[in-house]
C-alpha cells in the first residue's frame, strides 16, 4: 500500500520532502458550525484546542471565530509551518494579529524543528486574557 508521511488540504511547496501520492476531496466544517449544528452547549467551559492540520491551522482558526471571541476556549495550541512546505500557508504574523484582536496572549512555543538549518515548524499555545485573569484572581 502506498502511504505519505504528510497530508494536508493544502498543496505542496517548494520545501516539501514527500512526493505527492493521490488527491481526495474534501468535505470541511468549521468549529462553530459543528458547534451550532450538534446544538453543543456553549456554558460548558471548554479549555483547551488542540490543532495540526498540516498548514492549515489559521483557517480552523477563523472557523472557530465566534468561539474564540466569546472566549468558550481557554487555550489554543496549533502548528506553525513557517517553511515553504505547503502552497499558500498564512502568515505567521496575520495569525499574531488574529489572535491578538480576539484577546488571547502568546503563552508559550513548543515542539520546535528545522529544516536545512533554519525554524522549520513550532508548535505555539494561546492563552485567553479572560482565562489568564482569572488564574491570577486565584490566590
Amino acid at each position: 500500500m502506498k502511504s505519505s508521511s504528510m497530508n494536508s488540504i493544502l498543496s505542496p511547496g517548494k520545501e516539501f520532502w514527500d512526493h505527492k501520492i493521490d488527491e481526495h476531496v474534501t468535505y470541511v466544517k468549521s468549529l462553530d458550525t459543528i458547534f451550532a449544528d450538534e446544538k453543543i452547549p456553549l456554558e460548558l467551559n471548554w479549555i483547551f484546542l488542540k490543532i495540526d492540520t498540516q498548514g492549515y491551522d489559521f483557517e480552523v482558526l477563523k472557523g472557530a471565530n465566534g468561539l474564540l471571541r466569546e472566549h468558550h476556549i481557554d487555550l489554543v495550541l496549533c502548528e506553525i509551518i513557517i517553511s515553504e512546505i505547503y502552497e499558500n500557508e498564512d502568515y505567521l504574523s496575520s495569525l499574531l494579529v488574529y489572535m491578538s484582536e480576539l484577546n488571547y496572549s502568546i503563552f508559550g512555543f513548543y515542539e520546535q524543528h528545522s529544516n536545512n538549518f533554519s525554524l522549520a515548524w513550532f508548535d505555539l499555545m494561546f492563552i485567553s486574557n479572560r482565562f489568564k485573569g482569572d488564574l491570577n484572581s486565584v490566590p
